[in-house]
């Protein structure tokens, strides 16, 4: 091999890297959920946000903690015309809190249930991003379909033409024949076309959503399957939705801690305490004071304003009560009404699947009469267009299908 061309394959691939020969990322409808975990800058965010709400947990354990405070200072002291003379000043003071009025004890409740709500919603915002991957996904798929279906009638339209031709040279047809199916092969064309606009465009929203990068090479099943064992998958237990309602029962829970907080706001606040002083006492003796001791604070001008707020909390931790409740009934509701819709697409898929099978008998049929003489060339475009039509039929009962599918299991947790 010619030194320059070898120096020149070299450094491509040195530019290009690894991934110049990477292979393409298969993306199934079971990993999904793994790849989208990994990747996806918005469960990421709500993991952090979980995090940091843990992170703030332990409110109880160090408001024990002692509080420290030294002062050092210089004191001047002059009498009459003496000279004036410099003493240092020492001061140290040692606070423990004994008791808040239980308020830290409700503080640390709070902030253990802030964590359930970030829990909460990492799981919300991850069945929200499943459901619009799995969404994509199918949708991604349906149009290959569409590309190959397409290309398959591209093929028949292109056999048909032939045999109108033939006709045509044998005098048994006219040229009007041969016009019905060119202009049937530009309109199959155009769409074929347009449906690869349509997977790019998709391909780019789910390299977003996923967290990629637009040079990644996918690789996506060719044909939308179905799986006929519907009754399994719709088995689910109550408690695999929770995480949906569950964010109006903390808040609930929040609300009534809070009012509980602002009714302690009459519970004095105990401290223990140490100080010790050093300074002078005059210009010849050093005063040193040692003090240990408790102080009790009560703040009465804010109880009047605590009490009005503790009864506001409790009727807003009451209303959210409610909203629980409604909220888990319409949860209820729509996962009823969606796994009833399941079971209506399920047997529709089931005649589509009949109904192409007398097209492709029907299509044969037509286009053996039609080579006889039989039939003309529209009669031949309409069984075509109706064999066409029906598989396009079956592809859109099999996309709304799985759609609706990955809607109830990224409701149900799944």
């Amino acid at each position: 091999m010619n030194k320059k061309i070898l120096v020149i394959l070299i450094g491509t691939c040195v530019f290009m890297g690894p991934t110049a020969f990477a292979e393409p990322l298969q993306i199934t409808f079971d990993n999904l959920k793994s790849l989208l975990t990994e990747r996806s800058s918005r469960i990421q965010t709500a993991r952090l946000e979980k995090e940091a709400a843990t992170a703030r947990e332990g409110n109880l354990g160090r408001s024990f903690l002692p509080t420290l405070e030294v002062q050092g200072a210089q004191e001047t002291s002059q009498t009459g015309s003496d000279v004036a003379k410099t003493h240092p000043v020492v001061s140290t003071e040692l606070r423990v809190n004994l008791f808040n009025g239980g308020r830290d004890q409700i503080e640390s409740e709070i902030r253990k249930i802030t964590t359930e709500a970030r829990t909460t919603q990492e799981l919300r915002t991850l069945s929200e991003e499943l459901q619009e991957a799995r969404k994509l996904f199918w949708e991604i798929v349906s149009i290959q379909e569409r590309e190959n279906l397409i290309a398959a009638m591209i093929k028949i339209n292109s056999q048909n033409l032939q045999a109108a031709e033939k006709r045509i040279r044998n005098g048994v047809a006219t040229e009007s024949d041969r016009v019905e199916f060119e202009i049937k092969s530009i309109d199959l064309s155009r769409s074929l076309a347009e449906f690869k606009l349509q997977f790019a465009a998709r391909k780019r929203e789910f390299l977003v959503l996923m967290g990629m990068d637009n040079s990644t090479e996918l690789h996506f099943p060719k044909e939308l399957l179905h799986s006929h064992d519907l009754e399994t998958m719709l088995k689910y237990d109550t408690q695999d939705h929770k995480f949906l309602y569950r964010e109006y029962e903390i808040q609930s829970q929040t609300k009534a801690l809070a009012a509980k907080s602002q009714r302690r706001a009459w519970w004095p606040q105990l401290d223990a305490y140490a100080a010790y002083k050093s300074g002078p006492e005059s210009l010849s003796d050093t005063k040193k004071e040692a003090i240990i001791g408790l102080r009790m604070t009560m703040n009465f001008a804010s109880t009047q304003e605590a009490a009005q707020e503790a009864i506001a909390l409790e009727k807003e931790a009451t209303a959210a009560t409610h909203l629980t409740t409604l909220k888990r009934q319409e949860i209820d509701m729509h996962i009823k009404n969606e796994i009833e819709a399941l079971r209506f697409l399920h047997e529709q898929v089931r005649d589509s699947e009949a109904n192409i099978a007398r097209a492709e008998k029907y299509y044969q049929l037509t286009q053996s009469e039609y080579s006889r003489g039989v039939k003309n060339s529209p009669d031949v475009l309409g069984a075509s267009e109706r064999l066409f039509e029906t598989k396009v039929k079956r592809i859109e009962i099999i996309q709304a299908f799985q759609i609706s599918k990955s809607h109830l299991l990224s409701k149900i947790g799944r």
